[in-house]
């Protein structure tokens, strides 16, 4: 297991807190065996994502999303998606979620959006958010946009 840890600076600036203890899925990966775990952590100011990624076998591959106050460690969010393409930290926003039935953003507060677009292809491609619309610079379609208020 993979313990992470997360710390308050106190208000003087001269010590830290423990705020909350978290306990990860170690990364597993071994070559006769089609489990896969992966543990992806983002933090925006206040809050702290944390994506675990597991897969059955190399089809389908399903990701827990979970949201943590970094000033209280209280739970902000917990769902798991599955049947996800990826999981992607936006710039300046929240996480984007792809599924194959479309995608989900959820912002730092554990608000949801989803559409059915079909995202899939852009995996690599940038994600920024602007004035409530996640821009997505991709390659060969030029840049896309989904609205999320």
């Amino acid at each position: 297991m993979q313990l992470i840890y997360i710390l308050k600076l106190s208000d003087s600036k001269t010590s830290v807190e423990v705020v909350t203890q978290e306990t990860l899925a170690d990364f597993s990966h071994m070559p006769f065996d089609s489990g896969v775990t992966l543990n992806y952590i983002y933090v925006k100011n206040d809050t702290v994502f944390i994506v675990e990624t597991s897969t059955d076998d190399r089809t389908e591959r399903d990701d827990e999303v979970r949201i943590l106050s970094a000033d209280t460690g209280k739970e902000i969010y917990d769902r798991i998606f599955e049947n996800t393409n990826f999981a992607v930290n936006v710039v300046d926003g929240g996480l984007l979620v792809s599924t194959l039935d479309g995608w989900t953003y959820i912002s730092p507060d554990g608000q949801e959006k989803s559409g059915s677009d079909d995202i899939s292809p852009f995996s690599k491609a940038g994600f920024l958010l602007v004035d409530e619309t996640i821009c997505i610079a991709t390659n060969i379609e030029g840049l896309l946009s989904l609205d999320v208020n």
